[in-house]
């Protein structure tokens, strides 16, 4: 009696081993498919600010193949994270984004800047708004946070500032047209639509106190010349060709407009009214920019107590930015179309005292209805 208990116990034990092997041996859940880029695919980070759109219009003027992988991700410490692993080959961004990225993530090397806002970025407020606390929406670590953070810093308005943290800019937005907030931080082409319903802008991007938008580059696809899907020299061909679209964009405004309204899926009004107050840069004029001058302006900006708040202010000593212009010493200067009678986009300083002369700058007549598009996505 004794041994069959014994032998009926060890059928048991070998049973469960048996049950438990096979488990471990099925299959669990799919994983997630890996993303097969092609070879020479640059994958491009943006926000969905005004400087972004010609993004979209530089494959036509690659001259080899070269592909982007264009994604709008609107959070900037998602981005920052996907540079810093190579996730990513390259952020569109601003200095004051970089400035607060650096001491937490690290995440790339400035390449070159790009353009300026001039006009194109502020808190925007209600009609009235009455004196005293004044809630105001932004984006954490994003150009808004900039505005919100002078705006809270000048003793020149009647507003005690309570900065409201908000997901994303269309949340932002959301929050305000609401109601639940009384101002928020914003940039074309909403900042128009506001300002021709009656709202007030509180403090403005100027040529004194601009934001600097700069291109961000992935260490991994910089140092490699032989990666399989991406290398600095694919970079280089999406510079020359960014590039390329500046100049056409400064002599033949019409046709270049016209182009980056069609890859965006816009229209030309659209495209006009993104680029108020904004200033891009030719390739000469980048070429004057030293990164000893983008190094000192990244310090001011993360050492800047009175801007960031003692608890976000870093020591001078402590920040150091990657900052590498190197790659623009292999870029072709870009053959410039002869200007074409067509019309202009340059303001008369009458028509844009805000701002100094620049073809980008040519206010359209806003008889849009107030329902600021979003920007086109992937």
């Amino acid at each position: 009696m004794a041994r069959f208990i014994i032998r009926m116990l060890l059928l048991v034990v070998l049973a469960l081993g048996v049950l438990y092997a096979l488990q471990l041996r099925a299959p669990g859940p799919p994983l997630p498919p890996v993303l097969d880029l092609p070879q020479h695919t640059v994958r491009i980070a943006l926000e969905g600010r005004p400087a972004d759109l010609p993004i979209y219009s530089l494959h036509p003027l690659f001259s080899d193949k070269v592909n982007l992988d264009i994604q709008v991700i609107e959070q900037p410490g998602e981005r920052w994270r996907l540079l810093a692993a190579g996730e990513i080959d390259l952020v569109v961004s601003t200095l004051d984004e970089f400035a607060l990225a650096v001491p937490r993530y690290n995440p790339g090397q400035i390449i070159f800047p790009v353009a300026l806002s001039i006009g194109s970025d502020a808190v925007v407020a209600h009609a009235k708004t009455p004196p005293g606390e004044l809630r105001v929406a932004y984006v954490s670590g994003s150009p808004g946070e900039t505005m919100m953070a002078r705006l809270a810093a000048r003793p020149d308005h009647p507003y005690a500032v309570v900065p409201i943290s908000a997901p994303d800019a269309r949340t932002a937005r959301a929050w305000y047209e609401s109601g639940q907030v009384g101002a928020v931080a914003t940039c074309e082409p909403y900042l128009s639509n506001y300002l021709a319903h009656g709202d007030e802008a509180l403090i403005r991007t100027t040529p004194e106190e601009p934001i600097t938008q700069v291109w961000v580059a992935s260490r991994q696809s910089l140092l490699s010349q032989r990666l399989p899907r991406v290398n600095r020299q694919d970079l280089q061909q999406v510079a020359d060709a960014w590039f390329l679209l500046m100049a056409r964009l400064q002599a033949k405004p019409g046709l270049a407009v016209g182009a980056i309204a069609r890859d965006n899926e816009i229209s030309v009004e659209e495209v006009e009214k993104s680029f108020l107050g904004l200033k891009f840069y030719t390739l000469s004029e980048v070429g004057a920019i030293t990164s000893p001058q983008l190094q000192s302006q990244l310090l001011e900006l993360a050492t800047d107590g009175a801007l960031r708040g003692a608890l976000n202010a870093v020591k001078p000593g402590s920040f150091e930015a990657d900052i590498d212009l190197s790659i623009l010493d292999d870029l072709h200067a870009p053959e410039m179309p002869a200007p074409t009678p067509e019309a202009s986009l340059s303001p008369s300083p009458e028509q844009s005292p805000l701002v100094t002369p620049s073809p980008l700058l040519e206010p359209p007549e806003d008889d849009n209805p107030f329902s600021p598009t979003p920007m086109h996505s992937p």
